[in-house]
């Protein structure tokens, strides 16, 4: 049989007696009752579906047979040698076998089958992104305490240097405090001694996500910690100036990378939606991480400490890493316009295949009426992972 072979599955051969190919687009046709014109939905491009007819003959036949319908019932997608195509990875759809009396020593097949994909369509996690990213948050928010009690000292100044540094401590931690309760009296008890005083407000800052039930809201208050804008700093002008003014920016800078570092936790305990929300939770992240890796000292300009800058770089690589991979898993925002004006329900119907999806259409985009979705304005739904 080696000799007339021209076609192989898995390790089974064969000969190709013929071939067909199905192609196009997946278009829907939509009827309504009291109107005349169709409405014809284009879904996108069809999977081209080849289907050939093979066959195994000569001596030894029978065992051909059963080896290549052996080969179709394994599990997974196959290597096929074509004649035409050459090497292609495909997913069996269909296959058949026929034998006649008539045609004694042969069996016929006709297989269909669709290419299959190389590589998964979304990357699968090799590793535990969110282990890494809990790790690294946990490391930077202790590289971030032991820079505080570098920068920060209040020794010599002024107590209206201090009564200062404690109000901002109170502007600071006070949505916190709606919270997890009064934060800053014990917190500023600490103010001479900057390595505790900057791990009671990790601790504190800490407790947020631990006592809101939803993440979300959690996310959002972080966020606003990260995000505020940095307050006036003292004169500069002198010893005790620059000190203060050190000081304050350590105080500040230690409450936003503790509020970064504990919304990058709370991300990886955060079921997204859309894969639109976690590359918005991605991007205000990275964008907060890189204003502090780029952060200059506010008295003479020098840049982030060489170990802050590396923790900092880890944690934002390892961030983007998770929120992309998991985020690749969710379904898309897209949009979608109704040529005419029609019930929700049918609209639900085109854009999922599922018109029980209509109260998830209507609250996504406010429709007042769900009889009456307008045509020609834009609708945002959820694709299909």
């Amino acid at each position: 049989m080696s000799r007339n072979v021209i076609g192989q599955f898995r390790d089974a051969e064969f000969i190709v007696t013929s071939e067909d190919l199905s192609f196009g687009r997946r278009n829907v046709l939509h009827e309504y009752p009291q109107r005349d014109e169709p409405y014809v939905e284009d879904l996108g491009k069809k999977a081209r579906q080849y289907t050939i007819q093979i066959s195994v003959m000569g001596d030894g036949w029978q065992q051909a047979r059963d080896k290549l319908i052996d080969a179709v019932e394994l599990p997974g997608d196959g290597t096929l040698l074509h004649p035409k195509y050459g090497s292609m990875l495909v997913s069996i759809i269909d296959a058949r076998m026929s034998e006649s009396s008539r045609s004694h020593g042969k069996a016929t097949f006709t297989l269909s089958y669709v290419e299959a994909e190389a590589k998964p369509r979304y990357p699968s996690t090799t590793y535990d992104t969110v282990s890494e990213v809990n790790k690294q948050a946990d490391k930077s928010i202790a590289d971030s305490i032991n820079d505080f009690a570098k920068n920060f000292d209040v020794l010599g100044q002024a107590q209206g240097y201090v009564d200062d540094l404690t109000r901002e401590l109170d502007n600071i931690l006070g949505a916190v405090e709606n919270v997890t309760g009064a934060a800053t009296v014990p917190i500023a008890s600490l103010i001479r001694v900057p390595f505790n005083m900057g791990g009671a407000i990790a601790g504190s800052l800490s407790r947020v996500h631990t006592l809101l039930d939803e993440p979300g809201n959690a996310l959002n208050l972080y966020k606003n910690i990260f995000n505020k804008e940095e307050p006036a700093y003292p004169s500069t002008r002198t010893p005790q100036g620059r000190q203060a003014a050190n000081s304050k920016q350590a105080l500040v800078t230690l409450t936003k990378r503790v509020a970064i570092c504990e919304s990058a936790k709370t991300a990886t305990t955060t079921n997204f939606a859309t894969s639109n929300d976690a590359l918005r939770v991605q991007q205000d992240l990275a964008t907060a991480l890189e204003n502090q890796i780029e952060q200059e000292n506010i008295v003479d300009g020098s840049p982030v400490a060489d170990e802050m800058y590396f923790s900092l770089t880890e944690l934002r690589a390892v961030v983007i890493r998770d929120l992309r991979t998991r985020s690749a898993q969710l379904p898309k925002i897209k949009q979608h316009t109704p040529l005419t004006t029609l019930p929700a329900l049918v609209v639900a119907h085109q854009v999922y295949g599922d018109a029980t999806r209509e109260s998830e259409l209507v609250t996504r985009n406010n429709i007042p009426h769900a009889g009456f979705v307008q045509g020609g304005h834009s609708l945002e739904i959820l694709s299909d992972v």
